[in-house]
């Protein structure tokens, strides 16, 4: 018996040679080695952005529990990280307290693939009113090893303590 393939289906398909195969898998290689660099700077970018948002927001938390308590409330950088560099690195993550009690609210870590730096000190007071004491200071965000300064973001607090960020590592 013999085997008869039907008219419709045309001409019997065959598939891709081994140089068809080779010449895809090197535009493919290709377009992976030239989207890579791109790809770093996106990752690089969206830490720098998830960092300072957290910073953000620990900072908007530390403002409200400053006015419902009625008490100076403070941001201090933690130190258990082998890696800090001077007083105002902050890469290791930050942590909230009231200044009566010194009992701590929250804290939260980082895992230092962000460099972080504070202008001024140590600690970042909040009055009871929950205004930020540290007019002119402001928040640096960066990528360690990253030369490219594009990537960087500040957050600059003014002497109303009103908060704006913006690309670069200076306030204007």
């Amino acid at each position: 018996m013999r085997c008869h393939t039907p008219s419709h289906l045309g001409p019997s398909v065959r598939g891709l040679s081994l140089a068809e195969c080779l010449c895809s898998l090197a535009l493919l290689a290709m377009l992976a080695t030239w989207s890579l660099p791109s790809l770093h700077t996106w990752v690089l970018r969206t830490r720098i952005d998830a960092t300072r948002e957290t910073w953000l927001s620990d900072l908007q938390a530390a403002r409200a529990q400053a006015l419902q308590s009625g008490v100076e409330v403070m941001l201090t950088r933690r130190t258990d990280c082998a890696w800090l560099g001077d007083s105002r690195d902050w890469s290791c993550g930050w942590q909230v307290s009231r200044s009566d009690t010194q009992a701590l609210s929250f804290s939260t870590a980082l895992r230092g693939d962000v460099q972080v730096q504070f202008s001024s000190s140590e600690r970042l007071r909040i009055n009871p009113r929950g205004e930020p004491q540290s007019a002119g200071a402001s928040m640096k965000f960066r990528a360690p090893q990253a030369p490219d300064t594009r990537l960087s973001s500040t957050v600059c607090l003014n002497i109303a303590g009103r908060l704006h960020v913006q690309a670069g590592e200076a306030c204007s």
